[in-house]
C-alpha cells in the first residue's frame, strides 16, 4: 500500500515534497505511511494453523449505500491433524444465522471474535462447512469494510490488511495457510458494478439486482481477498510482454476516467521491467487490474489493486507487490519488510530504468526519511501496533534502502540473480517466506556470508555517519582517513566497503575502500592531481550527516596522517593523528624555541587537545614519536 495525499489526521501531518505533471511523487512520510494514520493497539488472535483451506465460495449481498453485508461463506478444507472442533475468525458484531455441514445444521459458540464449531475431523479428509451470517461489519485498521461516497455516488470497499478480514467475513485470518482457490459472488443493486479478485466468470441480473461471479485459481492470503461496488466505468489496457500478454482491467469513477486512462497506459513499462528482472507476472493466466476506491493510497489486492489516486509511483509500488507480497507473502508481520521494503525499492527501480531523472531524488528522499530518527529495526519487533508494522520510516524507506546498500555490497549480478531465484523457488512461490529465506537466496547467489550484514542492517537499529579527511601528499597520491560513528548502540560498527570519488583536472575516479575500522587511513593513487573528494556521490550507503574535509597535513615515515589546527594558535591546539597501522603508539610533545618540553603525553585517541593559553607568543615545535622514528611540525602562537 502507499499513501500519497497531503493530510493532517490523528495528530500526524504529512505533505507532498514533489509532484510532477506525470504523477511522480516523493512525499515526506514514506511510501505507505497512510498505514500509520490509525495509531492504535491491536492484539492479533490468530487461530491455530490446524486446517488447510482448499476453497471458499463466498456469496455476498451488498448495497453501496449501506454499511451492511449478508450472505454465506462455504469453506472446503482438510485437517492437518485430527481435531474435535474447527475455529473460524469473525468479528463479534456480525450475526451468525446458521452453520451447515451438508444438509446438517451444526452447533457453534462465539467468543473473542471467533466461531468454534464442535465436530470430529480426520486428517486428510476433505470437509465442507457453510456459514450464513449478516450485520454491520467492524471497521478496524485501515477501514476493513467502508461505505462512503464519491461525487454523490455511494461506494462500498474493503481493506483487510493486516487484521481486518475477520471484521467482514468468516475466514482463517493467518499468515500460515493460503486459500488454494476462491469463487466470489457479489450481488448488488442494478447500476453498480461488483469487483473482486481473479476473472469475471459470469454476470446475471434480475429486475433489481445484478450478481458478479469472480473466480480466482491462484493461492491467496486471506488479507488479500477484497470486494468493492459502485458505478464504475470499465476499460481494458493490454500489456505486451516477451512471450505473453496481460489484460489490465480498470474500474474507475466516471469523474476520474480521463485521468485514469492517461495514467494506466503507462503501466506497461513498469510491468515489462518487473517481468525482465523477476520473472513472469505471477498471475498471468488471469489478469491485472485497478479498482478506484475512497482512500488516500493503494492496496495490492491480488490481481485487482485498489487505487485512491493515479500517481505513477503508486501504480509501480502496488504492481510490485504482485511479485513481492502476493506471489510470495511475508510469513509473519515481523517480516513485513519483505512486502513493503521491496515494493518501495521496486518503485525506485522504475525511476532508475525508466524515468531516470527521478532516480537520485528517490534515493535522497528515502535515505533522508529512513534516518530521520536514530533508532528502529527494519525487522518489526512489535506487531500489536499497526503503525509500527507499517512505519513509513522503517518498514518502507529503510527496508528499501538496506536492499540498495546490499546491492552495492554484492553487485548487480548477484543481487538480481538472487531475487529471480527467490521468486522462482517452488517452496516459496505462492506461499510464505521469512527473512531467513531471502538471506539464503542472497548468500547462494553471491557466495558470501551475509550474517553480519543482516544482523546490523535488518535486526540492528540506526545508521552510520562518516567523516572523511583527506590530504594530498603528492600530485598523484592522496591520503584518506575514514571515521564512522553509529546512531544507535545496537550496532558498534558497520563493516562495509565504501565508495570515495576523487576529482581533478576535469577527470574523476572512484575507489571502493574496504573499511574495517574507524580511523582507517588509505593511500590512493590517481592519474591526476586531486582537488576535491566526495563520499558516496551515487548514494549507495544508507547513512546521514556525512562530511568531507581537506586538511593541512602530511605523511610521515610511519604512515601517519597529521592535522594541526588552528594555525596560528591562541588558547588551544587540536592535533589529529591518523595511522595506517592502528597499533602504532604515538607520543606527542610540545617544545619551545630553546628545546624546553612544555607538554608531553601519549595519544590514546585520534584527536588530542593541548592547552596553549599560558604560552608566550612565538614559534613552537610539535614532535610526534613512534617506534619507527619521529617527525615534527612548527606552529605559531599568537596572543591576538
Amino acid at each position: 500500500m502507499i499513501f500519497l495525499r497531503a493530510v493532517i489526521l490523528w495528530g500526524f501531518s504529512f505533505s507532498v515534497l514533489g509532484l510532477t505533471a506525470q504523477g511522480h511523487l516523493l512525499d515526506e512520510c514514506g511510501i505507505e505511511c497512510h498505514k500509520a494514520l490509525h495509531n492504535f493497539s491491536f492484539k492479533q488472535e490468530e487461530t491455530a494453523a490446524d486446517i488447510n483451506v482448499l476453497h471458499h465460495t463466498c456469496r455476498w449481498n451488498i448495497d453501496p449505500a449501506q454499511s451492511y453485508i449478508s450472505g454465506s461463506v462455504q469453506t472446503t478444507f482438510t485437517a492437518n491433524a485430527p481435531a474435535s472442533e474447527v475455529v473460524f475468525d469473525l468479528h463479534d458484531s456480525l450475526t451468525v444465522d446458521s452453520i451447515l455441514r451438508g444438509a446438517f445444521t451444526l452447533s457453534f459458540s462465539r467468543s473473542n471474535h471467533q466461531i468454534r464449531i464442535p465436530f470430529n475431523v480426520s486428517t486428510g479428509l476433505a470437509e465442507t462447512l457453510t456459514i450464513y451470517y449478516h450485520g454491520t461489519p467492524g471497521n478496524s485498521g485501515f477501514g476493513s469494510f467502508v461505505q462512503t461516497e464519491h461525487e454523490s455516488q455511494p461506494i462500498v470497499w474493503t481493506l483487510s490488511e493486516p487484521y481486518g478480514a475477520r471484521d467482514w467475513w468468516p475466514c482463517r485470518q493467518n499468515l500460515s495457510d493460503k486459500i488454494d482457490s476462491i469463487d466470489i459472488y457479489i450481488t448488488t443493486p442494478l447500476g453498480f458494478t461488483g469487483v473482486s479478485n481473479g476473472v469475471l466468470a459470469d454476470t446475471s441480473a434480475n429486475d433489481s439486482t445484478v450478481t458478479y461471479h469472480w473466480q480466482h485459481r491462484y493461492p491467496i492470503a486471506t488479507y488479500l481477498v477484497a470486494i468493492s461496488a459502485t458505478n464504475y466505468i470499465h476499460y481494458i489496457d493490454t500489456v505486451v510482454l516477451n512471450d505473453y500478454t496481460i489484460p489490465v482491467h480498470n474500474f474507475v469513477f466516471p469523474e476520474s476516467e480521463a485521468e485514469a486512462r492517461t495514467a494506466t497506459a503507462k503501466l506497461a513499462d513498469q510491468m515489462q521491467l518487473f517481468d525482465s528482472l523477476f520473472g513472469h507476472y505471477p498471475f498471468k493466466e488471469e489478469k491485472y487490474g485497478h479498482a478506484q476506491f475512497g482512500w488516500g493510497g493503494g492496496m495490492e489486492h491480488q490481481t485487482i489493486t485498489f487505487m485512491g489516486g493515479w500517481g505513477w509511483e503508486l501504480m509501480a509500488h502496488e504492481l510490485a507487490h504482485h511479485w513481492f507480497g502476493n506471489a510470495i507473502t511475508c510469513g509473519s508481520w515481523q517480516d513485513i519488510w519483505l512486502n513493503e521494503g521491496f515494493a518501495t525499492y521496486l518503485s525506485g527501480l522504475c525511476y532508475e530504468f525508466i524515468d531516470t531523472q527521478w532516480w537520485m531524488p528517490f534515493k535522497n528522499d528515502r535515505m533522508n526519511r529512513a534516518t530521520q530518527q536514530t533508532d528502529g529495526s527494519v525487522y518489526c519487533t512489535d506487531t500489536t501496533e499497526v503503525s509500527r508494522i507499517f512505519s513509513g520510516r522503517i518498514t518502507y524507506a529503510k527496508g528499501a534502502m538496506i536492499l540498495h546498500t546490499l546491492r552495492w555490497l554484492i553487485g548487480d549480478s548477484a543481487f538480481f540473480g538472487a531475487l529471480k531465484n527467490y521468486m522462482s523457488n517452488s517452496n516459496l512461490r505462492y506461499g510464505f517466506a521469512t527473512s531467513s529465506n531471502l538471506i539464503t537466496a542472497f548468500e547462494q547467489a553471491s557466495g558470501m556470508n551475509l550474517h553480519n550484514y543482516f544482523q546490523q542492517w535488518l535486526y540492528g537499529e540506526g545508521y552510520p555517519t562518516y567523516e572523511i579527511l583527506w590530504s594530498r601528499s603528492s600530485n598523484t597520491e592522496i591520503l584518506v582517513s575514514v571515521h564512522q560513528t553509529t546512531s544507535h548502540p545496537s550496532v558498534e560498527f558497520y563493516d562495509l566497503p565504501i565508495p570515495v570519488r576523487c576529482f581533478g583536472e576535469g577527470r574523476d575516479t572512484t575507489f571502493r575502500l574496504n573499511h574495517i575500522y574507524s580511523g582507517q587511513v588509505f593511500v590512493l593513487n590517481t592519474p591526476f592531481k586531486t582537488d576535491s573528494v566526495a563520499f558516496d556521490p551515487d548514494r549507495w550507503i544508507l547513512s546521514r550527516n556525512n562530511t568531507v574535509h581537506k586538511i593541512l597535513s602530511y605523511k610521515v615515515a610511519n604512515d601517519m596522517l597529521i592535522d594541526i589546527m588552528p594555525v596560528p594558535v591562541k588558547d588551544e591546539l587540536t592535533v589529529k593523528v591518523f595511522r595506517l597501522n592502528a597499533e602504532d603508539e604515538v607520543t606527542i610533545s610540545a617544545l619551545d624555541i630553546n628545546g624546553r618540553v612544555l607538554y608531553q603525553n601519549k595519544m590514546t585517541s585520534p584527536a588530542h587537545t593541548i592547552p596553549t593559553s599560558d604560552w608566550a607568543a612565538g614559534v613552537y615545535q610539535i614532535v610526534f614519536r613512534t617506534a619507527s622514528g619521529l617527525t615534527s611540525r612548527s606552529v605559531i602562537k599568537t596572543n591576538q
